[in-house]
């Protein structure tokens, strides 16, 4: 292979790492815009968490306080009641923290894939770099 040709591929290899460098950088931004949505949505469905512990204590003191109120003993149906109402708090945070857990895991996945895009941008980089110094020093024989 001569110096010109020699020069043309070197010059073709760096073009395509400048390329993939740009797609790269397209996908970076992409999953940083992914993160912070499932970070947001992680966030919410603590939020949802904290509001669900606070609905069923609420839930739970106005019961309760109604109880006290008009004399109510604790009878079977206040267990019936009161075992109704922690299953389905159960239920709920059991399907929140599912979604919470799905969520985390789908963070964690983003999380890896921007930094492998990262590492292989930096790879591209020392690539274009090489072929630069090629190309230059070819040129100067």
């Amino acid at each position: 292979m001569d110096a010109n040709n020699n020069r043309e591929y070197y010059s073709n290899l760096k073009a395509d790492c400048e390329n993939q460098l740009e797609l790269n950088y397209g996908k970076i931004i992409k999953l940083e815009n992914d993160l912070d949505s499932v970070s947001s949505a992680a966030t919410k469905m603590e939020n949802a968490v904290q509001n669900l512990v606070s609905i069923n204590t609420d839930a739970y003191n106005k019961y309760g306080a109604v109880c006290y109120w008009y004399g109510l003993k604790y009878t079977e149906t206040s267990d019936i009641i009161t075992y109704d109402m922690q299953t389905e708090y159960n239920h709920y945070l059991e399907a929140i923290g599912e979604i919470k857990n799905s969520l985390i895991a789908k963070k964690s996945e983003l999380e890896k894939q921007l930094e492998k895009l990262k590492k292989d941008n930096s790879d591209i980089y020392n690539m274009i770099g090489i072929y630069a110094y090629k190309i230059r020093t070819m040129s100067e024989e």
